[in-house]
């Protein structure tokens, strides 16, 4: 073979592109893009969406930013400057907590309740996209099926944290 020539095993596999891990990411880029280029109607990026929907899962609109971190399985610069930037926009509060002067609450605003209704009609919109020309069947298929790459790939990366186990029985 000379240099610059590729095999036949290499040009079928990138040229089927069937690779899951591939098509995962483009989805979750594309997505993303998506996004953050709407906003949800709003100043909020894809990654300030996610932690904004986490919020209203807990009880009262708040939890730690630890809680956050070890949710979505990011540092805790990385929640630090999300939170921050959300409370510049003036949908969280971020204040020690009485009970613990080390560890931050944060809370969702006034504002962000209110602009929440059409935050989520939005992610539902995006939902339909995606799963659009799916019958109700290929739906739950494609869930389980979902359900079981990430418990795989979780298997395989990091300790099961308590919250993500919570949201994948939820959403069964």
């Amino acid at each position: 073979m000379k240099d610059g020539e590729s095999t036949r095993e290499e040009k079928s596999f990138c040229e089927r592109r069937k690779d899951v891990g591939v098509y995962l990411k483009k989805i979750s880029e594309r997505l993303q893009a998506y996004a953050d280029k709407k906003g949800y109607g709003y100043d909020v990026t894809y990654a300030q969406g996610k932690v904004l929907f986490f919020l209203h899962a807990h009880a009262g609109g708040e939890c730690s930013m630890k809680e956050i971190e070890t949710y979505f399985d990011v540092s805790h610069a990385t929640v630090s400057g999300i939170i921050s930037r959300l409370a510049e926009k003036g949908y969280v509060t971020c204040e020690k907590s009485k009970a613990d002067s080390r560890a931050k609450t944060v809370r969702l605003t006034e504002k962000e309740y209110a602009s929440f209704d059409e935050m989520k009609r939005r992610r539902a919109d995006i939902e339909t996209m995606l799963l659009k020309g799916f019958s109700d069947a290929e739906k739950e298929t494609m869930q389980k099926n979902l359900e079981r790459i990430y418990q795989n790939v979780r298997e395989v990366t990091a300790e099961p944290t308590k919250d993500a186990d919570k949201e994948v029985k939820a959403n069964k």
